[in-house]
């Protein structure tokens, strides 16, 4: 239905510059000329997203030529899954990823990453937890979202549901860091957009769990 909406934004969008551009050819009047080549602009937009979402992903695009590696792959990971076969990983890592997910959806994502995981292989995963005092204002955010619903989903965890996961899924917790510890060597001065520098150790600001596939 999605798409639909979008294919009929574009066919408006053409129409009103066409018609604004023959009444421009007809009076020269110069507000007729730039609002043609406005909604021409949306018509672009229009036909972009309509590629990015069904034909070629722009952003994956983007990243290879970025990165220009024969070795790198990049997918769109749909859903729970993961597009790897299995125990084919050395580690996967989940980014700020835990954080926007449902306790549930996490859990399957991590057995998920298991399948695809080596013997020895290594999950990496980042969370929100209330032991933190600088993830609070995160919470507070959420209380002042009830009933709105206009910023994105953020689920707090904990060290000891981390480990009650790892039982239960069969894996090694290897480290569990709290993200105000300074556990991250350095190898150079980092300068935050706050002008804040950092050097020799830093936090990583979520908390970290890293887990690890048995042999």
């Amino acid at each position: 239905m999605a798409e639909v909406v979008y294919i009929l934004c574009t066919a408006t969008s053409i129409l009103c510059a066409v018609l604004l551009f023959r009444s421009y050819r007809a009076s020269r009047t110069r507000l007729l000329f730039w609002s043609s080549l406005c909604f021409m602009g949306l018509a672009v937009n229009n036909v972009m997203l309509i590629l990015d979402l069904y034909v070629v992903s722009m952003d994956l695009f983007y990243a290879r030529t970025l990165v220009a590696k024969q070795d790198w792959r990049f997918e769109v990971a749909k859903g729970l899954t993961i597009p790897e076969q299995d125990r084919q990983a050395d580690i996967v890592c989940f980014f700020s990823v835990l954080t926007h997910l449902l306790h549930e959806e996490s859990y399957l994502y991590l057995l998920e990453a298991k399948r695809v995981l080596k013997p020895g292989g290594k999950i990496v995963a980042s969370f929100l937890d209330f032991k933190i005092d600088a993830h609070w204002s995160v919470f507070e955010d959420n209380l002042k979202d009830v009933g709105i619903g206009e910023k994105p989903l953020n689920v707090f965890m904990s060290a000891d549901l981390m480990q009650k996961w790892a039982k239960h899924l069969d894996l090694e917790v290897e480290a569990i860091k709290d993200g105000d510890e300074k556990h991250i060597l350095l190898s150079q001065p980092i300068t935050f957009s706050s002008g804040e520098t950092v050097e020799g150790t830093s936090a990583f600001g979520q908390s970290l769990c890293v887990l690890v596939r048995k042999p």
